[in-house]
């Protein structure tokens, strides 16, 4: 079957900038023509169950598809995030994503907030491809040490922190926070909306409807998630 991964030319640019540390979040509306295409590639897949802390089914994506998301985020990656666009970049990490996981069987670090890696030059790029009212992302401050984003010698800090707090009971999605950290934005999901993030900030998917999450791409919480690492900007 063929697939439609033309990029939309009147996708709709916004850059907002968030919690203390003023990180850069990229959103891009309406960023594939035909992103229905998308969605149907993914029902096409065979989903396993996630080997990383992802809660739920991964899929491979298509190089074509990574290609156009490559170019719909080239032009942003100087003025925004101070790295080369231009530059070789590296893709280290894919896959179509589908949010399953029960919250009763969520494991402890997949209640609190995350980095991707502490590395400066690595992107994350989130794709919606799912129903809005699923949930988006959230970003976070580690409320002891104000940390917004990490090196890896803060996060092997804060995950010795975070584990002396409690967690909440039941166990469940975090959406506002918890005794060890604070939201400081929410970027709400949207159809064919992509986000772009370092890596190293402290994000989680908003899980807003824990209850009817789908193994199926078609009405599923499905996304499409891509991490590049780009060069320093000269």
């Amino acid at each position: 079957m063929d697939y439609d991964f033309r990029l939309n030319a009147s996708r709709a640019i916004q850059t907002f900038f968030v919690g203390e540390e003023r990180q850069p979040v990229v959103i891009l509306d309406d960023c594939m023509l035909n992103p229905q295409s998308l969605v149907q590639l993914a029902a096409d897949q065979q989903f396993t169950p996630s080997r990383s802390p992802y809660p739920g089914l991964l899929a491979p994506l298509h190089p074509d598809y990574v290609s156009a998301m490559l170019t719909a985020i080239r032009a942003l990656i100087g003025p925004t995030f101070g790295l080369s666009g231009t530059g070789q970049a590296t893709l280290y990490s894919c896959f179509f994503g589908l949010v399953t996981t029960p919250p009763r069987e969520l494991q402890t670090m997949q209640r609190h907030p995350h980095i991707d890696t502490p590395d400066p030059g690595r992107l994350a790029v989130l794709h919606y491809l799912c129903d809005a009212s699923y949930g988006g992302t959230a970003f976070f401050r580690h409320r002891q040490t104000r940390w917004e984003s990490l090196t890896a010698q803060q996060q092997l800090h804060v995950t010795h922190l975070q584990a002396q707090d409690p967690l909440p009971v039941p166990p469940g999605y975090l959406l506002a926070g918890n005794a060890s950290y604070e939201r400081t934005a929410s970027i709400p999901a949207r159809f064919n909306r992509v986000v772009v993030y370092r890596s190293r900030v402290l994000h989680c998917a908003e899980i807003l409807r824990p209850d009817d999450l789908s193994p199926d791409p078609k009405i599923g919480r499905l996304t499409a998630n891509l991490f590049f690492e780009f060069p320093a900007a000269a």
